[in-house]
């Protein structure tokens, strides 16, 4: 990434995608009904999402994104995975090849 972007939040819940937007918005000084207008969703859209009553959807998601000059990262975090997983996730040892 380049150093023109920073980090604003982690998120790894649609409830805590949706307070990193509310943060966000707060932080530039918007007003809910602002953000709908810009982001193109109904009014009062903001507000139920910051409250858990409605939850972002794909279309939704990259609008309100838009709206407040935000992109979304996906970040891995191998630590944070079921043990199973991890151990699949080794790289696995090949059979050494014999010349023939």
């Amino acid at each position: 990434m380049s150093s023109k972007y920073r980090l604003v939040g982690t998120a790894s819940t649609p409830r805590e995608i949706a307070n990193c937007l509310r943060s966000r918005r707060l932080e530039l000084g918007l007003t809910q009904s602002a953000v709908c207008h810009l982001a193109g969703v109904q009014d009062g859209y903001v507000g139920k999402l910051e409250v858990g009553v409605r939850t972002l959807g794909p279309m939704s998601l990259g609008a309100m994104l838009g709206a407040l000059g935000l992109r979304l990262a996906v970040i891995a975090d191998d630590a944070s995975l079921p043990a199973i997983t991890r151990r699949e996730l080794k790289p696995k040892r090949r059979a050494a090849r014999v010349a023939a």
